[in-house]
Protein backbone atom coordinates (compact mmCIF):
# COMPACT_ATOMS: atom_id res chain seq x y z
CA UNK A 1 0.00 0.00 0.00
CA UNK A 2 0.97 3.60 -0.51
CA UNK A 3 -0.65 7.01 -0.26
CA UNK A 4 -1.72 9.42 -2.96
CA UNK A 5 -1.22 12.94 -1.62
CA UNK A 6 -2.73 16.23 -2.77
CA UNK A 7 -0.95 19.31 -1.42
CA UNK A 8 -1.70 22.96 -2.14
CA UNK A 9 1.59 24.84 -2.40
CA UNK A 10 2.24 27.32 0.45
CA UNK A 11 -0.55 25.87 2.63
CA UNK A 12 -0.16 23.56 5.60
CA UNK A 13 -1.47 20.03 5.41
CA UNK A 14 -2.61 17.75 2.64
CA UNK A 15 -5.20 15.20 1.62
CA UNK A 16 -4.20 11.52 1.63
CA UNK A 17 -5.75 8.41 0.13
CA UNK A 18 -4.41 4.95 0.99
CA UNK A 19 -4.28 3.00 -2.25
CA UNK A 20 -2.52 -0.01 -3.78
CA UNK A 21 0.24 0.35 -6.34
CA UNK A 22 -0.87 -0.40 -9.86
CA UNK A 23 -2.81 0.82 -12.85
CA UNK A 24 -5.65 2.43 -10.87
CA UNK A 25 -3.17 4.52 -8.85
CA UNK A 26 -1.32 5.54 -11.99
CA UNK A 27 -4.49 6.60 -13.80
CA UNK A 28 -5.87 8.51 -10.79
CA UNK A 29 -2.58 10.30 -10.21
CA UNK A 30 -2.25 11.26 -13.87
CA UNK A 31 -5.86 12.47 -14.13
CA UNK A 32 -5.67 14.59 -10.96
CA UNK A 33 -2.29 16.02 -11.91
CA UNK A 34 -3.65 17.17 -15.27
CA UNK A 35 -6.76 18.68 -13.66
CA UNK A 36 -4.83 20.54 -10.95
CA UNK A 37 -1.84 21.87 -12.93
CA UNK A 38 -3.05 25.46 -13.00
CA UNK A 39 -4.23 25.42 -9.37
CA UNK A 40 -0.83 25.06 -7.63
CA UNK A 41 -1.73 21.63 -6.27
CA UNK A 42 0.92 18.94 -6.13
CA UNK A 43 -0.11 15.29 -6.55
CA UNK A 44 2.47 12.79 -5.27
CA UNK A 45 2.68 9.18 -4.21
CA UNK A 46 4.46 8.30 -0.97
CA UNK A 47 5.03 5.04 0.86
CA UNK A 48 5.04 6.21 4.48
CA UNK A 49 3.19 9.16 6.00
CA UNK A 50 5.69 9.48 8.84
CA UNK A 51 8.63 9.82 6.45
CA UNK A 52 7.24 12.88 4.67
CA UNK A 53 6.56 15.51 7.34
CA UNK A 54 6.46 18.31 4.77
CA UNK A 55 2.96 17.14 3.75
CA UNK A 56 1.61 16.87 7.34
CA UNK A 57 -0.87 17.19 8.86
CA UNK A 58 -2.73 14.68 6.73
CA UNK A 59 -6.46 14.50 6.25
CA UNK A 60 -6.97 10.80 5.50
CA UNK A 61 -9.83 10.13 3.10
CA UNK A 62 -10.92 6.49 2.90
CA UNK A 63 -12.95 6.60 -0.34
CA UNK A 64 -11.43 7.28 -3.77
CA UNK A 65 -14.49 9.17 -5.01
CA UNK A 66 -14.48 11.40 -1.91
CA UNK A 67 -10.75 11.98 -2.38
CA UNK A 68 -11.22 13.09 -5.99
CA UNK A 69 -14.06 15.44 -5.00
CA UNK A 70 -11.99 16.94 -2.17
CA UNK A 71 -8.94 17.42 -4.40
CA UNK A 72 -10.96 19.14 -7.11
CA UNK A 73 -12.44 21.46 -4.46
CA UNK A 74 -9.05 22.70 -3.22
CA UNK A 75 -8.85 26.50 -3.55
Amino acid sequence: MCYLIAKKFKQAGSLALEIQHGKALSELSRRLTCQMLDKDVQIVTISNLNAYKEYAPYKIIKDQSEFETAVLAIQ
